[in-house]
């Protein structure tokens, strides 16, 4: 917890896809950010699905997104992070 993995989407248009997994029920909190953008200012949308595709929580900006959720149920989660429009980023993502 507390860790950051640092993001890199060199791809024009190409989204970051992590996956994690929660052993118990808990409420989850995850920043991502700074998000440095090329061109500058392109909004990102980050989403977490659950393992049926079901979405959980989602956040868009041009700097920093926090998710929340009071509490997940156990089970395998996937974080999608992709931009309003064709660019590139770097980033970290911490849960």
């Amino acid at each position: 917890s507390g860790s950051a993995t640092p993001v890199s989407l060199e791809s024009i248009g190409q989204p970051a896809v992590l996956s994690f997994s929660l052993a118990s029920a808990q409420p989850v909190s995850m920043t991502i950010g700074p998000i440095i953008t090329m061109p500058v200012g392109t909004s990102y949308t980050a989403i977490i699905y659950n393992s049926t595709g079901g979405q959980m929580t989602s956040g868009s900006s041009r700097s920093s997104i926090t998710l929340t959720h009071t509490k997940l149920p156990a089970g395998s989660y996937t974080l999608w992070i992709y931009p309003a429009l064709p660019a590139t980023a770097t980033m970290n993502v911490s849960f």
